[in-house]
């Protein structure tokens, strides 16, 4: 019962902080404008709960389970989530501007201010409580060879580029309105043909893709320093973390028509629990470190 009402503060903080903070953002008068004209849905508040939602649980299951406390721990999960969202999401939109052409490069900056700043909110609040139960013993963290480490982080980039582009063709780019949306037709050429039109049009996409694969590791690594006890437990947490980049497509925006959006979402979902699990097994590979 105690641990249900920390959580219940924890996400109610955060949901009245991203809600606010989203509703006074200075963004621009074209992003302004677009918002105005969707329709806002009986459904849609429920689905802002629920990406709330989640991100509380990530924050409460992170705090509550590593061997980190106080600043140091409040730190490093908002470092860590942010990062995983909604940095590295924020910069994919920068990379594909041309299909976000009414996003100025201030609006997503704004973005990211408004998901992290829910964050600086209820962390704390969730370190707080939960650090109160952590013996001094549970600080000390056993030393992670760093060599094998790099080695790990790169492996997560290749897994990441191979899962985005396999996921992205034959469960997103299999929609005919993602086709449509983002090429103008709605005619499928293949996986392989695509890989080879990516290259020809766009080859910046493969270093790039490998490169968030390597962030995303890099994220992954920050929760592997904060000590775990259980490597069940790690794989859940990065599962979790990943997650939230699928689970903010539920909410409805402009930018996105709902076909396709429910298509990425899908996608996504799919795609980041794959990777997070993955990314887990990678990095608790018993040479890189015993659990």
């Amino acid at each position: 019962m105690k641990n249900i009402v920390k959580f219940l503060v924890v996400y109610v903080t955060y949901l009245i902080v991203f809600i606010l903070v989203n509703g006074m953002m200075p963004y621009s008068q074209a992003f302004m404008e677009a918002s105005a004209r969707t329709t806002a849905g009986p459904l849609d508040l429920l689905y802002v709960a629920i990406s709330c939602l989640w991100f509380s649980s990530t924050i409460c299951y992170t705090v509550s389970h590593t061997k980190w406390k106080g600043a140091k721990l409040a730190l490093g999960v908002i470092a860590m989530i942010s990062l995983v969202h909604p940095v590295l999401t924020q910069i994919e939109t920068l990379f594909f501007g041309s299909a976000f052409a009414i996003i100025s490069k201030s609006d997503i900056l704004l973005i990211m201010l408004a998901n992290i700043l829910p964050l600086l909110a209820s962390v704390p609040l969730a370190v707080k409580m939960w650090s109160k139960g952590k013996s001094n013993e549970s600080v000390s963290v056993s030393p992670i060879d760093m060599k094998k480490l790099l080695i790990s982080i790169s492996m997560v980039g290749i897994a990441y580029m191979i899962i985005y582009f396999v996921f992205g063709y034959f469960i997103a780019w299999k929609s005919e309105a993602v086709r449509i949306f983002y090429s103008g037709t709605s005619h499928d050429i293949g996986f392989w043909a695509k890989l080879r039109e990516n290259w020809r049009e766009n080859p910046a996409i493969y270093p790039f893709q490998f490169m968030r694969g390597v962030l995303f590791g890099g994220a992954a690594s920050l929760l592997l320093f904060m000590g775990w006890s259980r490597r069940g437990d790690f794989i859940i947490n990065i599962c979790l973390i990943y997650l939230c980049t699928a689970v903010v497509l539920i909410i409805p925006n402009f930018l996105f028509p709902d076909a396709v959006r429910w298509a990425h979402f899908i996608e996504m979902f799919l795609s980041m629990l794959l990777f997070g699990m993955m990314t887990g097994l990678i990095m608790t590979h018993d040479p890189l470190r015993k659990y």
